[in-house]
């Protein structure tokens, strides 16, 4: 609402937004700005409307942490790509819990997250990972994540994250 009580419509919004992160991106130096450009994390809108820039800004130029890929790591003996999946997943959840509280309802932070945990996982050298827009036999049309052969479609992804956050996993 703005100062009067009165509301602002999404144009305004997405306008203030995208104003916010060019003021933002400016802060940036050459270096940093070409790491958060070659990521390509921020190219979608709806992405780029569910994730605080400040969170991508802090998960990908400054996060030097990496997912562990040491097989023997792996304590509890599952499938070593869920491991990693889950590992990922819990980073990444923390890195945005900003983003994660402030999203609106029906933003798309859950996809949003699903590319994130890939980008976490490429940059932690794990092979084979992609994400996938449209998949044969995903019944909706969902982005899909692949890891090295294992895969999970985006509202499986979802239900994931919500165990995580049910059980305190990932704040």
């Amino acid at each position: 609402a703005g100062p009067a009580g009165e509301t602002i419509t999404c144009k305004e919004a997405i306008w203030f937004l995208d104003s916010l992160e060019e003021f933002h991106k400016a802060q940036l130096s050459a270096d940093e700005l070409r790491t958060l450009e070659e990521s390509e994390l921020r190219s979608k809108s709806m992405h780029r409307n569910a994730v605080l820039f400040a969170d991508d800004a802090n998960f990908i130029i400054r996060c030097s942490k990496r997912v562990n890929v040491d097989p023997d790591s792996n304590t509890n003996n599952i499938d070593f790509r869920i491991f990693l999946l889950h590992q990922a997943t819990k980073e990444v959840l923390s890195a945005y819990r900003q983003s994660r509280v402030n999203a609106p309802p029906k933003s798309c932070i859950f996809s949003a997250l699903l590319y994130r945990v890939a980008f976490h996982l490429q940059r932690s050298n794990v092979t084979q990972v992609s994400v996938e827009e449209f998949v044969e036999g995903v019944m909706h049309k969902e982005a899909t994540l692949f890891i090295q052969g294992y895969h999970i479609s985006r509202s499986n992804f979802t239900k994931l994250v919500r165990q995580f956050l049910k059980r305190g996993e990932g704040e």
